[in-house]
């Protein structure tokens, strides 16, 4: 929440997190060459979450001139976890938590920024028991399109990124970490995982697709499994699913789009 709290409007704008970075790397340029460094050579590099602020800060206005590369491991502003688009509804639920008022965000923030920052943080957890929805759709306090720092939805911004030279990638199995919150089993040898358990997933994920999309999601990721229906494979599957989802498409998407520009 100190980093990534926001009302959606100039009450409380959200992205300190990503300006703290913003300030440390204009720092770097402007003092980097009395350390023997060159400030007409930045690199920055960053990994899963890091990896989605890297690409977030080349998209960003405000770091034009600063970065000549960068590198985003495993997490890019694409990223389907990696923007929120829904930031009220979250200071709203921490409002709640800590006796602030709901309604109004004016109020709303001005009670926040008098709050213990302690029980500003932990009145947000992470729930890491299944739940009804992926565990995606829980994490609440991620970057937003603010009109500032990001000033339009990333998909937009690659042009502002043009002229830096970026390096990108995945890793087999990144979805994991996601999907064992979502289906503990994948890690459990005495559990099983039903094609009904795997559907729901599936449909968790598509639910702006409708059933139909839905169903030929699940179909074309259910494909092999009439020549190896073994628990094994349906574990694989249910981390290739959220690997592709939540790392692999977005990382490509993000790929194309900056070859595009450059």
């Amino acid at each position: 929440p100190l980093g990534f709290l926001s009302t959606g409007d100039s009450n409380l704008p959200g992205n300190y997190g990503l300006r703290d970075q913003h300030m440390a790397i204009a720092w770097v340029k402007r003092n980097i060459a009395a350390f023997g460094g060159d400030p007409n050579n930045i690199t920055i590099f960053g990994e899963s979450a890091g990896g989605a602020s890297v690409s977030l800060q080349t998209l960003s206005p405000y770091n034009k001139g600063l970065i000549q590369r960068a590198i985003s491991q495993s997490g890019v502003a694409l990223s389907p976890w990696a923007i929120q688009h829904n930031p009220l509804f979250w200071a709203q639920q921490i409002a709640k938590k800590v006796g602030c008022p709901e309604g109004d965000p004016a109020s709303l923030a001005k009670c926040l920024k008098v709050t213990d920052p302690r029980a500003l943080t932990l009145a947000y957890k992470l729930p890491l028991t299944a739940q009804k929805y992926p565990v995606l759709y829980y994490l609440a306090f991620v970057p937003v399109v603010d009109g500032d720092f990001i000033p339009d939805d990333p998909l937009n911004l690659f042009d502002n990124a043009a002229d830096i030279d970026y390096l990108i990638g995945t890793n087999d199995m990144d979805g994991h970490l996601f999907a064992t919150v979502d289906m503990p089993a994948i890690d459990k040898s005495k559990k099983d995982i039903t094609d009904e358990d795997f559907y729901n997933l599936v449909a968790g994920f598509t639910m702006t697709k409708g059933l139909d999309g839905a169903r030929a999601a699940f179909d074309t990721y259910t494909e092999a499994w009439a020549q190896d229906s073994s628990q094994e494979n349906k574990k694989k599957t249910v981390v290739n699913l959220e690997t592709d989802i939540l790392f692999l498409m977005p990382t490509e998407k993000v790929l194309n789009l900056h070859t595009a520009m450059s």
